[in-house]
């Protein structure tokens, strides 16, 4: 048994589960995957902002896509679009912006504290 546990590919086992827990990778990964969960409500909100500014046509957009939906998905898309075309909250943008901008920053500094924690 003690032959086994000091056998080279075990040790190597040992070794990557030591710098597993050591480096705090669990912790990361939850850290990172709640802030960029964060970052993407914020995204979609700014996204449809910028959608609404953008005075799409909404017909000729739907006839691009008809090759590629059901009707019923372009009906959803349809509908999307006319309601972010009726009215934009300028607030709304901002505050988007101010979440992106923020929650994107959190989830970049726990990527930086990885990674100076691997490189020591």
């Amino acid at each position: 048994m003690r032959q086994l546990w000091n056998s080279a590919a075990v040790r190597y086992l040992r070794d990557c589960i030591g710098m597993y827990f050591d480096k705090q990778v669990p912790q990361t990964a939850a850290s990172l995957s709640y802030f960029l969960l964060l970052t993407v409500f914020p995204l979609l909100i700014c996204v449809n902002a910028f959608l609404g500014l953008l005075n799409l046509d909404v017909f000729q957009v739907i006839s691009y896509l008809e090759g590629f939906l059901p009707a019923e998905g372009l009906e959803v898309i349809r509908n999307y679009l006319d309601y972010i075309a009726g009215g934009q909250s300028g607030a709304l943008l901002a505050a988007g912006l101010i979440l992106v901008f923020t929650s994107s920053s959190a989830a970049f500094r726990t990527l930086m504290r990885a990674l100076a924690r691997i490189y020591d």
